[in-house]
């Protein structure tokens, strides 16, 4: 993936069909997809949570290079990615342990984050 991100093509634009592409993604049904073919709970996890955050980062005019440098880790890839901070943060905010909740907390701290890059 960080080979991906150094593409010069990484960093222009979404075009606007693939804004559309995107932005119609429904996570929903590949999370049941991949639950009904077998697909273990945490990938599925991992599965909705990297959508979401390609979902809201494209909607708020990221790139391909910004929304993958939250993805991965950086440098000698020692700390945690942002997405890995977003998934501890949003798990600490859950007062029960209703995935809903996980969702919702999750979704609100990306909106929060990508709002301040």
């Amino acid at each position: 993936a960080q080979i991906a991100l150094m593409y010069p093509q990484a960093r222009q634009p979404f075009s606007a069909e693939l804004l559309d592409v995107i932005a119609n993604l429904d996570v929903n049904a590949d999370i049941e997809k991949l639950n009904t073919i077998g697909v273990d709970e945490g990938a599925q996890i991992a599965n909705w949570m990297s959508t979401t955050l390609l979902k809201l980062g494209a909607d708020a005019g990221l790139t391909l290079h910004d929304i993958g440098s939250m993805v991965q880790r950086a440098g000698d890839r020692s700390a945690p990615s942002i997405l890995e901070d977003l998934f501890h943060r949003a798990v600490a905010a859950c007062v029960g342990t209703d995935y809903a909740e996980f969702f919702d907390n999750f979704a609100g701290l990306a909106k929060q984050h990508i709002a301040c890059i």
